[in-house]
């Protein structure tokens, strides 16, 4: 059996593939990057809850993704009203403070003056 080959006698079937893969490359990289860059806010949480999902499946998105919460007390109350658990609301609180944490985390560096009648090399550092 013949390959096919366009006139300048490649083989057509070898570019088309190669052609082929590299877009389903870029598609999954694209998929995969969009996927990494998601946070999740208050409304996310309700849009799960209101799809039906389960509180533990939301519980894990929470754990497992970028989030952005909302804790004030309007916020909390209008989650509930949305019917979000207060399990999934209490995670959203925890998520909330230990990205807080992690932020507002600061070094304490201790400094001492030098004293300046002592020779450069005796200085303590």
């Amino acid at each position: 059996m013949r390959k096919r080959t366009n006139r300048k006698g490649n083989n057509f079937m070898s570019k088309r593939r190669h052609f082929f893969l590299s877009f389903a490359a870029l598609l999954i990289f694209g998929i995969t990057t969009i996927a990494q860059d998601e946070t999740l806010s208050n409304d996310g949480v309700i849009e799960l809850t209101r799809a039906g999902f389960a509180k533990s499946l939301i519980i894990q998105k929470i754990q497992t993704t970028k989030t952005k919460f909302e804790t004030t007390v309007r916020k909390l109350v209008e989650l509930k009203t949305a019917g979000v658990s207060e399990d999934v609301i209490s995670e959203m609180l925890r998520a909330r403070s230990t990205a807080t944490a992690t932020t507002t985390e600061t070094t304490t560096v201790e400094t001492r003056p030098v004293s300046s009648d002592l020779p450069a090399s005796k200085n303590p550092v």
